[in-house]
């Protein structure tokens, strides 16, 4: 997936979706966009918590999720 599909991805993505979250954060890190320690510091979490959103054992609270969605936005659109 590139920035531009990963930009709409999330931009269409329902925030209470906990596979389609684990799905945008797996493609976030495994795409190379962000690190884990990139995603861990700029959102304040722990590198375990974001392990355990990548792998779908975990998940914030659907609030929570789409402040993690406007801070992947900012990110992509500001690497572009």
């Amino acid at each position: 997936m590139n920035r531009e599909e990963l930009i709409l991805k999330i931009q269409q993505t329902c925030s209470d979706n906990d596979n389609e979250f684990q799905e945008i954060i797996a493609v976030v890190l495994g795409g190379g966009f962000l690190t884990e320690r990139e995603l861990a510091h700029g959102f304040g979490v722990s590198l375990p918590t974001v392990r355990r959103w990548r792998d779908g054992a975990n998940a914030p609270p659907p609030g929570m999720r789409s402040l993690v969605f406007m801070y992947l936005l900012k990110k992509l659109r500001e690497s572009q």
